[in-house]
């Protein structure tokens, strides 16, 4: 549950840094630009100076606390399930 939790937000914040990325894009090349290589703080700074990008920065933000729940969870997973490798490992040395 927590891996597809992980997977999910992961997209969900991937579709909203594309939709941002577009948006940025169609107003200036300039804008594309900023939103591409300074993602976080281009982001931020477009939507509050441009105000189209509401929508994919809540995106990204429900996305990132989907991502680290799923983080949470798949570590707690781990720790209560062992992974395989670890189980061979233990077998192959007792047997």
């Amino acid at each position: 549950m927590g891996m597809a939790l992980l997977v999910i937000g992961g997209l969900l914040a991937l579709v909203g840094w594309v939709m941002l990325l577009i948006k940025a894009f169609k107003d200036s090349v300039l804008w594309g630009l900023v939103v591409l290589f300074f993602s976080g703080i281009g982001s931020l700074i477009f939507t509050i100076v441009k105000k189209p990008g509401w929508t994919p920065i809540l995106l990204m933000i429900v996305g990132g606390v989907l991502a680290a729940i799923g983080s949470g969870m798949a570590a707690s997973d781990a720790n209560t399930n062992p992974p395989a490798a670890l189980i061979l490992f233990v077998f192959n040395n007792l047997v």
